[in-house]
């Protein structure tokens, strides 16, 4: 009987494949979760144990070598455990590249469906045409394979995607877009609870009102003045009431040194929080942390998130004229209700006042 196949490389994909899995796909499922990201051995586990995949397994990543490619470790050699056993193919849009050998491999065989799925907004603004056709010119990899296996110039077509809003992508896609309901926080019982599972979550109390969304920049690009932000923010809130939600990539405890506040369960995404509605009275605070935003696409939380990418202009990486930032205005439209953008520090601090 043939299956289908979801190949996931971070938290937020194993959601979605979760979310696809139980709404959408009546096939029997294996799931291969990338073993990049921190706790996949113990997500991997407890998403077997809901008995929601057939398989689920962990591979390791190595998009420099050709061995990653040719030896999709456990299942040996990709193109033949496909070729035999799947129907259905389902990856990210953002990993697209990372996953061509497996959409070629299967596009070959003639049978295999390739669907695309997002993972929250950066997906909305990848170029799928462009980057499809460039993959074939500047990918190194996918060069010596296409001479090994694919005998094709390059794959141009999903058979469909799974978005939230097909409104949002800049450029309207060439293929049919499947349109996902938000999962309630009150009535999709089984699903929420599923999730909190794969992610061993327990609900704990978080005394603070004000969460603020600790970005990369510190350790991608260096310092971007968040902690004088912070400070800003806490002199209007109160230092006693804001804590800071690290992000995982962050391997210093920045903010815990100066004595604020901080969460330590790095492990659980943000939009798991967002699935227990005890959660929902607590306001976001970001640049335009993904974290921020996406838990509206998963959810229907009436979490509140306030964006100031506007507000400090001059620490924050973003041209807000630039393609993003047109982007986050068309979201903040649609969750309008969810998401504040301020322009100025006096709209910011008029926000923080009265929510």
């Amino acid at each position: 009987m043939k299956k289908s196949l979801y190949i996931v490389h971070t938290p937020f994909q194993c959601m979605m494949a979760i979310e696809i899995k139980m709404r959408f796909d009546s096939n029997d499922g294996d799931l291969f979760i990338s073993a990049d990201f921190k706790g996949s051995n113990r997500v991997a586990s407890k998403i077997h144990e809901l008995e929601i995949f057939s398989n689920v397994l962990i591979f390791n990543e190595n998009p420099n070598t050709i061995k990653r490619i040719l030896d999709f470790s456990p299942f040996g050699k990709v193109h033949e455990k496909i070729r035999n056993d799947y129907s259905k193919v389902y990856i990210c849009i953002s990993n697209v590249s990372g996953d061509l050998e497996t959409v070629s491999v299967s596009k070959q065989q003639g049978n295999a469906k390739i669907i695309g799925f997002i993972e929250g907004y950066s997906s909305y603004l990848v170029d799928l045409d462009t980057e499809w056709k460039g993959l074939s010119v500047r990918h190194k990899i996918y060069n010596e394979i296409n001479s090994k296996i694919f005998h094709e110039q390059y794959i141009n077509k999903f058979d469909f995607y799974i978005a939230f809003y097909k409104s949002l992508f800049p450029k309207q896609p060439a293929w049919p877009v499947l349109e996902m309901q938000n999962i309630d926080v009150q009535k999709d019982t089984e699903l929420r609870t599923n999730m909190f599972k794969a992610f061993d979550y327990e609900y704990v109390e978080i005394k603070q009102k004000y969460i603020f969304m600790e970005e990369c920049f510190s350790e991608d690009l260096g310092n971007n003045n968040d902690i004088q932000i912070v400070e800003h923010i806490s002199n209007i809130v109160g230092k006693e009431n804001i804590i800071i939600k690290r992000h995982p990539r962050n391997k210093e405890n920045r903010f815990a040194k100066l004595g604020y506040f901080t969460m330590e369960q790095q492990s659980v995404p943000w939009e798991i929080f967002a699935l227990d509605s005890r959660n929902n009275n607590h306001i976001l605070i970001s640049f335009s942390s993904g974290a921020a935003l996406n838990y509206n696409f998963l959810t229907t939380s009436s979490m509140k998130s306030i964006l100031i990418y506007r507000v400090f202009r001059d620490t924050h990486f973003h041209d807000i004229d630039s393609d993003l930032g047109n982007w986050l205005n068309s979201f903040a439209k649609i969750y309008c209700k969810n998401v504040l953008i301020p322009e100025n520090v006096d709209q910011l601090q008029n926000l923080l006042s009265t929510l």
